[in-house]
């Protein structure tokens, strides 16, 4: 299940994600926010906070995450991935170098810095 995070300024899509997740947890809830923050701002800073293994993302979850990373590939600035998957956390701060903008990991500990961050305007 993934749920907006409602604590972050209008300019950062945000979301936690618990459980299974599926493709409609994207059609219903990270597609619309991701594309209003984008046609509002121009770019996008997005955070999510992974409170679940990443063996539970359904199959057509997976694909409508590339989907969405390629459809918007040129637009991305900042992405947080706060996890207590420290492998992802890692290959997420080491993935800048393929995806424009900058991305980071994050512990769970580390969630006020990761919010804080992911809206500066700075990179």
């Amino acid at each position: 299940m993934i749920s907006v995070d409602h604590s972050l300024p209008s300019w950062v899509a945000g979301f936690e994600v618990t459980g299974h997740v599926t493709k409609e947890d994207y059609e219903q809830v990270v597609l619309p926010v991701v594309n209003r923050v984008y046609k509002q701002h121009g770019h996008l800073h997005f955070l999510l906070n992974l409170k679940t293994p990443i063996s539970e993302f359904s199959g057509q979850a997976w694909l409508k995450d590339i989907g969405l990373t390629v459809k918007h590939f040129a637009h991305w600035k900042k992405i947080a991935l706060v996890t207590e998957q420290s492998g992802l956390e890692k290959l997420t701060s080491a993935a800048s170098f393929m995806i424009p903008g900058t991305t980071r990991g994050f512990s769970p500990d580390e969630l006020a810095e990761a919010k804080q961050w992911v809206a500066s305007e700075e990179p």
